[in-house]
């Protein structure tokens, strides 16, 4: 497979990871509240303003997915972006990694949240790597 097409797998992997977050603005909270305990979450209740940070959160998500999808069409015309894109993922693992960190989370009670390290690693790493060495492909450099 050549890097220019990698690199777009890459770049639709992390609009697919980030897009899903539209669950949570489209469900209502007893739906949300349900999906986050079995992500791992203890019961929360009901309150409005939680109910809408987490709208707001999610529909922040679905606007990065928006980015990357962007960046997936036509990675030439928003390099710039395609690179923005690859660090971000990377400084999103390293917060994730120090929160979790911080939180005591234990793979058990919270199962996600390594999958959104290796997620965010994975993504921004498979960008920075392609878009590398597609760069390097176009210039006829081996």
């Amino acid at each position: 497979m050549q890097a220019g097409s990698l690199l777009r797998l890459f770049l639709l992997l992390g609009a697919i990871g980030w897009l899903i977050s539209v669950y949570f603005t489209l469900t209502p909270w007893a739906v949300s509240e349900s999906q986050l305990q079995r992500m791992g979450a203890e019961p929360i209740s009901y309150q409005p303003l939680l109910d809408y940070w987490l709208k707001m959160a999610s529909a922040a998500f679905v606007g990065i997915g928006g980015l990357y999808l962007m960046a997936f069409i036509n990675p030439e015309k928003h390099s710039a972006l395609v690179s923005y894109l690859g660090v971000f993922s990377l400084c999103i693992a390293g917060v994730l990694i120090v929160s979790a960190w911080c939180n005591q989370l234990e793979q058990a009670r919270h199962p996600t949240y390594i999958a959104d390290i290796i997620f965010s690693s994975v993504v921004g790493i498979g960008v920075l790597l392609t878009k590398h060495l597609h760069a390097q492909g176009k210039a006829g450099i081996d």
